[in-house]
């Protein structure tokens, strides 16, 4: 297992990738990893991209997928596509103390906070522009959020009731929820959920709400550009199919996270952890039929069906040893390993995984 290697390249020769190129976070060595089998659960798609994979990015009219829902209009779903997604979130907090807590001006701040006042933000902190990219643009979106953040936060200072309040912590980092969308043999989307169709290959299933997000600018202009809402489309239970889970063009590419196959409504759903953590081990048991069989993973959908279905239905039935470790010995996957509970890595040797993070 290779922990804190960060992937920055990958290349395929005849749709067929044939080695990543990643770097130690702390110590900067390189190393170039060979594999039959690759996984992208980079979130933002990026071994996909590197490799020539086919991907999406941004909203589909409401057309293309027959995804309308009347209701919320263009706040849902466009009647032309465009590069809007949902945004990235930075998350913060302030805390009350005893005594008088001093807070500095912040001039630089305030164009983007204005008036706005919190001691807090949560999820709604979100920030999301048309002529941003949630990947090429990450840095400038997570700078506008700390303004906002600092902004909002010194005007809640000159309140009263806010003098004994410090601020606690503020995240550095971005919580993405929404970029490139890699391209499988199956785009899921809304359309599949609603219909809650049992793909004759289904290997998630999940019962959490759609919600999509959108900037609450965009229903009032007076509305501060850094705060979101989220539109819920409740009681479904769907499935989504081991053919969005590999790459179309790109023949070993496994896909495991937010960048699955699927639409900009498709992905409300399904982006979160317990959804993309069943994907990841869905995945695992495809390679280690690949590797069982010397094929390809759109193979197993085609030839193995069975047997892969039957692999996974399995595990429901295992029980639980007094030693996870020992649980894993022999198994290409343990879903013990994908939350941490365990140290075998996953699918053993067949996989070389990247690095994602997903948000609500």
């Amino acid at each position: 297992m290779f922990l804190n290697w960060r992937a920055y390249d990958a290349k395929a020769e005849n749709n067929t990738i044939k080695y990543v190129d990643a770097r130690q976070t702390a110590t900067g060595e390189r190393k170039r990893f060979t594999a039959p089998y690759f996984v992208d659960s980079t979130g933002d798609g990026w071994i996909g991209f590197w490799s020539g994979a086919e991907f999406s990015y941004g909203r589909e009219s409401a057309d293309t997928y027959d995804e309308t829902w009347e209701e919320h209009g263009e706040l849902w779903s466009p009647k032309v596509p465009d590069n809007a997604v949902m945004g990235s979130s930075v998350l913060w907090g302030s805390k009350e103390m005893e005594s008088p807590q001093e807070f500095p001006e912040v001039p630089w701040a305030m164009p983007v906070a204005k008036d706005y006042s919190k001691v807090k933000g949560e999820w709604q902190w979100e920030f999301s522009r048309n002529d941003l990219s949630q990947i090429e643009d990450a840095e400038e979106i997570r700078d506008h959020m700390l303004r906002a953040i600092y902004g909002s936060f010194s005007n809640a200072k000159k309140e009263p009731e806010n003098a004994n309040r410090k601020l606690e912590w503020v995240s550095y980092l971005v919580g993405k929820r929404e970029s490139r969308r890699l391209v499988g043999d199956h785009i899921f989307t809304f359309k599949d959920a609603v219909n809650e169709i049992k793909f004759p290959d289904a290997v998630v299933v999940e019962k959490r709400a759609i919600d999509v997000h959108y900037q609450t600018i965009l229903e009032d202009e007076k509305n501060p550009d850094f705060i979101s809402e989220a539109l819920f489309y409740r009681g479904l239970q769907y499935y989504i199919p081991y053919r969005s889970l590999y790459s179309k063009n790109i023949n070993n590419l496994f896909m495991a996270g937010r960048n699955f196959s699927c639409s900009h409504i498709g992905l409300g759903g399904p982006r979160v952890m317990r959804t993309t953590g069943q994907m990841g081990a869905a995945v695992g048991f495809a390679a280690s039929l690949c590797k069982k069989y010397d094929v390809n993973p759109r193979d197993i959908y085609k030839g193995y069906l069975p047997e892969y279905l039957e692999l996974i239905e399995e595990q429901k039935y295992r029980k639980i040893p007094e030693s996870k470790n020992e649980a894993c010995k022999g198994i290409p996957f343990h879903v013990g390993c994908l939350y941490g509970a365990c140290s075998v890595p996953i699918a053993r040797s067949y996989l070389k995984w990247g690095a994602g993070g997903y948000y609500e």
